[in-house]
């Protein structure tokens, strides 16, 4: 692909993925179409359960094999996805993470402008070092944000994954 010739080029400087979290998201109950025995989707679903899985399921595939490709090339890369996430409990993930090295760090949302406490992850190529510098966790003393002073807004599941877009920010 072209995005893969630019990494390999070095025409691309840093790439940011998130991938939607979707039905990756540990808050998406009904049906539950994931677990941690069934990271990559449950089986015996609806044909629409099916279909929701396998497009995030390629979603997923894709962001790491574009992290997977970044960190063979050199080039900086990080996958942001929540903590909660399937995605990052996936054995590819594990995997990956062992094999080019990958530097896992945590912070919460809200210290970036979020409204929510959300705990997110960052899975990034070992030249990232720097996504250590990015914040931390928010303490919620009293329920609210050590940045805002406000209460967190209450995350809900999702209602509707349409109009859902992947997100890749190149830097070059």
């Amino acid at each position: 692909s072209l995005l893969r010739s630019w990494l390999q080029r070095k025409v691309v400087k840093f790439l940011l993925l998130s991938p939607p979290c979707t039905t990756f998201s540990a808050s998406f109950r009904k049906p539950v179409l994931r677990s941690t025995v069934n990271p990559w989707g449950r089986h015996g679903l609806s044909q629409k359960c099916s279909e929701m899985i396998d497009k995030g399921n390629a979603e997923g595939r894709l962001a790491l094999a574009l992290l997977c490709e970044s960190a063979r090339c050199g080039v900086g890369a990080a996958l942001l996805h929540p903590s909660t996430s399937f995605l990052l409990r996936t054995p590819e993930i594990h995997t990956a993470t062992t094999k080019f090295g990958f530097l896992q760090h945590e912070f919460h949302q809200c210290l970036y402008y979020g409204a929510t406490l959300k705990r997110t992850t960052f899975l990034a190529t070992s030249s990232c070092s720097w996504v250590y510098s990015i914040g931390s966790v928010c303490s919620n003393a009293g329920g609210k944000c050590d940045r805002t002073g406000k209460k967190h807004r209450r995350m809900s599941a999702p209602r509707s994954i349409k109009g859902v877009f992947f997100s890749c920010l190149l830097y070059t």
